[in-house]
């Protein structure tokens, strides 16, 4: 009997459009759509403004009028280093819409207490504030319904374990620090509805076995790295569906990719890929689209590598 991963004729479609979910909902995890972002307040589109952007004005206070932006669902204040936060928060904290607030590079140390009653905000961005006390911002927002949190350019080498406060995170990114994976995965592994992790940027050289404690990772960014191999552990990530490892030093096509028993899509773009193995020319494996443009395989294993993969929704091997 086949396996029951292979599709039948009948299930194409089905496949299809799972495929194309899977593919939407990867490239837009951490990103929220409100209609167009505005520079200041106009007070002609109070209530028309779902986005500002008040981003390196050299704010010292919020401009008096955005008491009124009841419709408010995104405001990014980063780069105002000058900025009184606890009074801004304050001010936040009447706006009932507010899901979404970036403080980037503010050379922050510590957040305000007033931070926690934000309790509304799903999207938070802490890029490049690198002498930030993480651990007790983490605390603040235990109560958040928080579906994304951006820490990328902090030059993190761990995470610390109050990490775990903010139960309900979905997605999670680090790009561009330099974390040790062993202890940062079994952290992970006790936040119950995390989906998403970005570690692209931060110089790995190999995977560690407690890969497989974040098994409920759906979606998984590990671009431009360094690694040559995937741990055979990484078949423990059962409910994998889509890996990006585009920019890393593989050699040959990982094998490890069939045995992953949900991935549906892998990019391993730009990789100095020279050999598929033969494990890819049978068909019980579940991955479906496969991209590895950049590769160094010669014209002959390109041609092989188009029949082995015809089945494929998609491939691109250029």
């Amino acid at each position: 009997m086949k396996s029951n991963r292979i599709f039948s004729r009948a299930f194409i479609p089905i496949v299809a459009g799972m495929l194309f979910c899977v593919l939407m909902v990867s490239c837009k995890t951490f990103k929220t759509y409100y209609g167009n972002t505005f520079q200041e307040v106009d007070n002609d589109k109070i209530k028309r403004t779902f986005r500002l952007d008040l981003s390196n004005q050299n704010l010292t206070e919020l401009p008096e009028k955005i008491v009124d932006l009841k419709e408010l669902r995104m405001i990014n204040l980063s780069g105002n280093t000058q900025l009184s936060l606890e009074k801004t928060f304050d001010v936040l904290a009447g706006l009932p819409k507010l899901e979404v607030i970036l403080l980037d590079s503010l050379n922050l140390t510590e957040l305000p207490e007033n931070f926690k009653n934000l309790r509304n905000l799903k999207h938070v961005s802490l890029v490049n504030n690198p002498e930030l006390d993480f651990a007790h911002a983490f605390e603040l927002m235990r109560d958040f319904d928080m579906e994304f949190l951006n820490l990328s350019h902090n030059n993190l080498t761990e995470l610390p374990d109050e990490i775990c406060e903010i139960s309900r995170l979905r997605d999670l990114k680090l790009s561009y620090n330099h974390i040790q994976l062993s202890a940062l995965f079994l952290t992970l592994a006790d936040l119950p509805k995390l989906r998403s992790i970005w570690l692209d940027n931060n110089r790995i050289e190999t995977l560690p076995p407690e890969i497989a404690a974040i098994r409920r990772v759906v979606y998984f960014y590990i671009d431009d790295n360094e690694l040559s191999e995937f741990p055979e552990e990484m078949s423990q990530m059962d409910r994998l569906l889509v890996m990006h490892a585009a920019g890393n030093n593989f050699s040959e096509l990982p094998v490890e990719l069939t045995h992953m028993p949900h991935l549906m899509f892998a990019i391993l773009s730009n990789n100095p890929i020279e050999t598929i193995p033969p494990e890819f020319r049978k068909r019980d494996y579940s991955l479906l689209a496969l991209v590895m443009d950049g590769n160094k395989l010669d014209e002959a294993e390109k041609i092989f590598a188009k029949k082995m993969f015809r089945r494929f929704f998609i491939f691109s091997a250029r």
